[in-house]
């Protein structure tokens, strides 16, 4: 079967493998859309060692203002070098939350454009996509899942509560958040543990890939944020995460990203470790002061790590680089485009 007589998503998985085991030269082929192949009914089977997956996100800050490199490596150095870092002030990252990645939005100058952009994307990705993708027996919910989700914004995810909140069984939540994923509307942060084990058992933080879209469907402005700082903190703390996850993409340290949370209440926003099984903890603030509360859970996790802790990182709204202890640093979230 030739690739331009497929007509079903199933014949074109067929036609592909017939393709390459034909000829195996790399690079022929490039399969783009807004759902994860590994989603899709009939393809990924058909192509299991013969592709390799590219996650294209929201454009990234350091895409959008060019500046090279990955902070993530800088941050899993061996030994971190804090450069000062000139903030840019918290309204211009309130701008930029609110923004996000997507570059159609980015290019249109006022707030009912942009608006007007996100209504048609959210219609177009759910009634579409979903439906595609989705065998589910109340298409309505999915708009309202995904708002829910919005409003609680890197909370970990109670998938019972959700079920509770929505009516719906949980099995059908875990199967609607699985689609959410796959169409790259959402991500599911992981909690780390020394123990795979025990990291696989424990709740993920549910976030937004982007903050743009987070604000459209929370219906969040500047005034909103401005004057409620537990929605800009949230906010805050979901953009950096995104941050840091597009830039794994093309770091020279491959990392995996987590949360750290203890049964006591010990908590750390993100935690990023490489494939040595070194350690980095992070911490968003939106507030541009600090205090001692603001390391208790760097020293839980500094605990739980052992001697794979590398460091703690503060990410805060303040203008100065400043050290915290013998391995610790507080930057300017600016650190993460500038």
């Amino acid at each position: 079967m030739a690739i331009d007589e497929v007509q079903t998503v199933p014949e074109l998985g067929r036609a592909l493998k017939a393709a390459i085991d034909h000829d195996r030269s790399p690079g022929r082929f490039l399969l783009t859309g807004s759902a994860g192949i590994m989603v899709i009914p009939g393809l990924a089977s058909n192509l299991v060692g013969r592709m390799e997956l590219l996650t294209l996100w929201p454009l990234a800050q350091r895409e959008i203002t060019a500046k090279p490199g990955s902070l993530l490596d800088e941050l899993l150095a061996e030994n971190f070098a804090a450069g000062n870092v000139k903030s840019e002030g918290r309204e211009n990252l309130l701008d930029r939350l609110i923004a996000g990645g997507y570059p159609e939005p980015m290019q249109r100058d006022s707030p009912e454009a942009r608006m007007r952009w996100f209504s048609s994307y959210e219609s177009t990705i759910l009634q579409r996509d979903v439906r595609d993708l989705a065998n589910a027996e109340n298409m309505g919910v999915f708009p309202d899942l995904l708002r829910l989700l919005a409003g609680r914004d890197m909370s970990i995810l109670n998938v019972a509560d959700v079920a509770r909140t929505l009516s719906l069984a949980q099995t059908s939540v875990r199967r609607y958040l699985a689609v959410l994923t796959g169409l790259f509307l959402i991500r599911l942060l992981p909690t780390w543990h020394r123990s795979v084990g025990v990291r696989l058992a424990k709740a993920p933080k549910a976030m937004l890939v982007d903050t743009g879209l987070a604000c459209h469907l929370a219906g969040l402005d500047r005034n909103r944020l401005e004057a409620t700082s537990t929605l800009a903190g949230h906010l805050v703390e979901n953009f950096v995460a995104m941050e840091l996850i597009r830039q794994a993409g093309w770091s020279r340290t491959k990392v995996d990203i987590f949360h750290f949370r203890t049964l006591p209440g010990a908590e750390v926003d993100i935690v990023l470790e490489d494939r040595q099984g070194r350690v980095v903890g992070v911490e968003v603030k939106f507030s541009q002061t600090l205090s001692p509360a603001d390391l208790r859970g760097m020293a839980a996790l500094r605990a739980a790590a052992g001697k794979n802790f590398l460091r703690g990182i503060i990410f805060y709204s303040g203008q100065e680089t400043l050290p915290f202890g013998p391995d610790g640093w507080a930057i300017p979230i600016d650190a993460l485009w500038v």
